[in-house]
């Protein structure tokens, strides 16, 4: 199976641009919780 080339350089497209769209989730999460607290429990 050969792989042209130009695939690396779009697949690192993809996956930026998938967890630039999946990082506010976890951001907001942790900026409503306290980790400290959740351990605690």
């Amino acid at each position: 199976a050969a792989v042209e080339p130009v695939f690396v350089p779009y697949g690192l497209a993809v996956a930026l641009v998938a967890g630039l769209l999946a990082m506010p989730y976890p951001l907001a999460l942790a900026a409503r919780t306290n980790a400290v607290d959740e351990l605690n429990r």
